[in-house]
């Protein structure tokens, strides 16, 4: 099994039973919903397919619902446009799509003041290029840089200029609460810029749930973002590498760097972080990845990041279980090789007293010469500290609720097992025993036991051969 984890984005192209069942059986970990798309109708009906797929495969999905948050967008389009370099467009807020008059619906009300003459706006992931030539009271006329395609609902971004727009949309707080009410495992937050953006939604999430609340995720993709980085990590529970925005905000060629950056804040405070967009953009069209595209993915999982995503390559792609499968095997054979330097794993906070008994643990595992080490977990805290410990050993993380089972799926390295409820009363062998059943472990292996001691701070550590 593998240690870093593949998450899916959501789509018309994995809606059908029997693929979804193939992208987990190829190693999807995590599927996400990108609320910039699609319906609530749409989430549900991908809801009851997880809980099918999960009880063929008998291994958990995490769940993870991505926020639009301060995002602008095209409107609806009724078919694609084609803008030419060259040709002239008129940007306009409340005004149907024309490709005759040449007008895309964008609501440019939030920047309008700050727009100027010669300001570049980019579409779609930065394929798309134009630069206003003059303001209009309804927003903006443009000129095509570098033209192409342009769908429904494509993004857009004009850097280095601050809009006025509110973290948290009316649209975010519905969807915040659609995932609340169907008890999703992770929220992705957008466009974060301070620590405060993640206070903010959390505080609206314990609002509405204070009981088992899904784990923040930040995505990294403004300048500001970059400049308040090791403070919005803090606060997160996790963080995605937003490369897509990020490209556009920072420019492209500062990305690998920033990426570098990112994931190794998240090593240092042990957070877990997932690099995104264009992993395998080649297989939405094509069957097999660029070599440059698999280089990408190797050097991810060499930096030491906990997760990759998928976005059009399984919402929409021709070939979303080839690309699973792809994404699967490169992981696979990255990790069997490792660097002839490695990767150090993050020291423990000798302050923090639950790092330094895991790190202990991780040591007496290792000088016992132990074949995995076997946690029950109430709350998630353990896990999620080990996953950052570096043990070259299996992990077990074993619990009888099904949020956390869910959302072990996010911590590379860690192997979740769902545990029947009499089996958490303090019975470690019977824990073990179940592992054994499942042919995880066998008759002489040596495994190190921990779990919390109910309603104390105390941890039990056994050593038991089996």
């Amino acid at each position: 099994m593998n240690k870093t984890r593949i998450i899916c984005t959501a789509g018309p192209a994995i809606a059908s039973e029997k693929k979804f069942l193939q992208l987990a059986q190829n190693g999807m970990n995590i599927v996400r919903f990108n609320c910039s798309h699609g319906t609530a109708q749409d989430r549900e009906r991908f809801l009851s397919l997880i809980t099918k797929t999960e009880k063929i495969t008998k291994r958990p999905l995490g769940i993870m619902i991505d926020l639009q948050g301060p995002r602008l967008r095209v409107g609806d389009l009724p078919k694609p446009f084609t803008l030419v370099a060259g040709d002239v467009w008129h940007l306009a807020v409340k005004k149907k799509a024309d490709e005759k008059s040449k007008t895309l619906p964008i609501d440019l009300a939030s920047l309008h003041n700050n727009l100027n003459p010669h300001t570049d706006i980019f579409m779609d992931d930065g394929l798309i290029h134009v630069r206003v030539i003059k303001k209009t009271p309804a927003g903006a006329d443009v000129a095509v840089v570098v033209g192409g395609t342009l769908t429904s609902r494509k993004g857009v971004n004009i850097p280095h200029i601050k809009g006025t727009l509110p973290i948290l949309s009316q649209k975010d707080k519905e969807d915040l609460l659609w995932g609340l009410n169907h008890d999703v495992n992770f929220v992705a937050m957008s466009f974060v810029r301070t620590s405060d953006d993640v206070l903010k939604l959390k505080a609206l999430i314990r609002k509405h749930k204070t009981y088992q609340p899904p784990l923040v995720i930040s995505k990294i993709e403004k300048p500001e973002a970059m400049q308040n980085l090791r403070a919005i990590v803090k606060e997160s529970d996790g963080i995605i590498v937003a490369r897509g925005d990020l490209g556009i905000e920072l420019g492209l060629a500062k990305v690998p760097a920033a990426q570098n950056r990112i994931v190794s804040v998240c090593r240092d405070l042990k957070k877990p972080v997932i690099v995104a967009t264009q992993m395998l953009s080649s297989m939405r069209w094509e069957a097999i990845p660029t070599r440059a595209e698999v280089s990408d993915v190797a050097t991810a999982v060499y930096l030491g990041a906990d997760g990759v995503m998928l976005t059009g390559e399984t919402s929409v792609g021709k070939h979303a279980v080839a690309a699973v499968k792809m994404l699967g095997q490169i992981i696979s054979q990255t990790e069997q090789v490792p660097l002839s330097v490695p990767t150090p794993a993050p020291a423990y906070d000798k302050d923090t007293l639950a790092e330094t008994i895991l790190a202990n643990v991780c040591q007496l595992a290792k000088d016992v010469r132990a074949k995995a080490i076997v946690v029950h977990t109430t709350r998630g805290q353990m896990t999620g500290i080990l996953s950052k410990l570096g043990v070259a050993i299996p992990i077990f993380a074993c619990t009888e609720n099904e949020h956390l089972y869910r959302r072990t799926t996010l911590f590379s390295g860690i192997i979740p097992i769902m545990v029947d409820k009499r089996m958490s009363c303090g019975q470690g062998n019977d824990i073990i025993a179940h592992l054994k059943a499942l042919k995880y472990l066998r008759t002489n292996d040596l495994v190190v036991f921990v779990e919390r001691v109910a309603k104390t701070n105390s941890v039990n550590v056994e050593i038991t051969a089996i």
